[in-house]
């Protein structure tokens, strides 16, 4: 009987063994396939967090590209203004002129039509003004509105008051606000002077 005691604690010790080592498998297999599982919830994790950065990456820069392209059009349309208001009232002088040396009487036609290109453009300017506001720095916005009065000031001279020597007496105090509102555009562009 001795025996079958020993074959039974010998085996019950061999049963014991593999038991363990199947556990210890199990425990390993199920340990390794959890760091699989966590690895691949963190690469899903990292792959969503790097796709969302993206987005707002390419977001801000279109944002940011969007808003370059609104600024240089409104500055574009401001210079265009400037160069309006400059043709009309050089438009003003030479009439202005004309009635001074040439002795014409009649240039009424002349000068309404002059007028009302001055009139159009001095409000497709403040519209614009409104705009470069919006967009731009103050230094540039003062810049063009400080063009656009002394501009307006020599209008009124020229037209109302019919002082033919106004944009001689004022042209350094114009062509100096003239330039100035055209660097601020350039500045606000990033072009170099």
């Amino acid at each position: 009987m001795s025996v079958a005691i020993d074959i039974s604690y010998s085996g019950i010790a061999v049963i014991s063994l593999v038991f363990a080592g199947i556990g210890l498998y199990i425990k390993t297999y199920v340990t390794k396939k959890a760091e699989n599982l966590a690895t691949r919830e963190d690469v899903a994790a990292i792959t969503q967090t790097t796709k969302s950065i993206e987005a707002k990456i390419s977001d801000e820069f279109w944002n940011k590209q969007r808003q370059w392209e609104l600024k240089r059009d409104v500055l574009f349309q401001a210079a265009v203004r400037l160069a309006e208001i400059d043709s009309t009232l050089l438009d003003q002088f030479s009439i202005g002129q004309l009635v001074k040396d040439m002795k014409v009487k009649d240039v009424s036609a002349e000068q309404s039509e002059a007028h009302d290109r001055w009139s159009k453009a001095t409000r497709a300017l403040d519209e614009t003004i409104l705009l470069v506001g919006i967009v731009c720095g103050t230094e540039t916005m003062m810049a063009i509105k400080n063009f656009r009065s002394v501009a307006y000031g020599l209008i009124v001279k020229l037209f109302e008051d019919k002082d033919a020597g106004a944009y001689s007496n004022s042209k350094d105090r114009y062509n100096k606000n003239l330039e100035a509102a055209r660097g601020a555009i350039r500045k606000e562009l990033g072009i170099e002077e």
